[in-house]
């Protein structure tokens, strides 16, 4: 079974992912760490079911013995972060309160981020839409709130105006 398989049946059909992309390398195998495309709705997908310790819809998707894991510091950088699988982790301070809340981003080709801040219940995207030589030209922030449920794509785009948007 192929990587692209084996997510397609455990993680992308559970969480009605349909429309992926994984590149390959020269002996045919799917990049594990990276060049694995998909459309925004599905990239918040992945979001939700992070801050959801691998649930969806109350049914275990991924265990949270692996998202506690993954989430866990397995590499610290000298840039004041740290690395779990494939998960970048930083506690990040409040201007105002001073309160720090735990942080943890996944970073993708050309600025696509996810973050996951489970103390305050959020997650978020940031998506460029354009990016040419090293500038982007414009930038979407998508703020999910807690009580934000996502049961699909087409769930997620029909309550898009529930969701924050902000053009940079």
């Amino acid at each position: 079974m192929s990587t692209l398989d084996f997510a397609e049946k455990f993680l992308f059909g559970p969480l009605g992912i349909k429309e992926v992309y994984w590149e390959k390398d020269s002996k045919g195998f799917n990049f594990g760490g990276g060049n694995l495309f998909m459309s925004q709705y599905d990239l918040a997908k992945i979001g939700y079911l992070i801050l959801n310790n691998g649930a969806w819809d109350d049914k275990v998707i991924v265990s949270k013995h692996w998202i506690e894991q993954s989430l866990k510091s397995h590499n610290e950088w000298i840039y004041g972060f740290h690395y779990g699988y494939l998960w970048y982790l930083k506690n990040e301070k409040d201007e105002i309160t001073g309160k720090e809340y735990a942080a943890y981003s996944a970073s993708g080709a050309g600025g696509q981020k996810i973050y996951v801040i489970p103390d305050l219940d959020i997650y978020l995207l940031v998506l460029l839409s354009l990016y040419i030589k090293s500038q982007f030209v414009s930038m979407w922030l998508v703020l999910f709130p807690s009580d934000h449920t996502l049961h699909g794509t087409d769930t997620l785009r029909k309550s898009a105006g529930n969701m924050f948007f902000m053009l940079l």
